[in-house]
């Protein structure tokens, strides 16, 4: 059965990271990849190793606040969220009880009070 987005995320995150991988890319079912997505978010991470990143979405962005300088942004979307192993690790991953919609909020308000960054790439 539907188990519900974040509660799905969280056992392939236990499974990725349990079996020595050291970053996690959250994706919704029904999207797909621009051929430039993954060598961005990548050099992203490279530049910054314990941020969480968001991937840019399109053709319409959620209406919020990111810093074309510092690619600084309050909130990551599930929708395409890399997680690296040290910030699973620290935070946890979503809320299980949050079935579907701002679990990625959530996560990302512990992420942000754990210290670490939020990247728009």
């Amino acid at each position: 059965g539907n188990v519900g987005f974040g509660r799905a995320m969280n056992l392939l995150m236990k499974e990725s990271f349990g079996a020595g991988h050291e970053l996690f890319l959250t994706a919704n079912p029904d999207g797909e990849y621009h051929h430039a997505f993954f060598v961005e978010i990548i050099n992203l991470h490279l530049k910054n190793p314990i941020a969480v990143i968001e991937g840019e979405q399109f053709p319409e962005e959620h209406p919020k606040f990111y810093s074309p300088k510092t690619f600084e942004t309050d909130w990551a979307s599930g929708c395409a969220m890399l997680l690296p192993r040290k910030v699973y690790e620290e935070v946890g991953g979503f809320d299980d009880s949050i079935f579907m919609y701002m679990e990625d909020v959530d996560l990302s308000i512990r992420v942000r009070a754990a210290g670490f960054d939020i990247l728009h790439s």
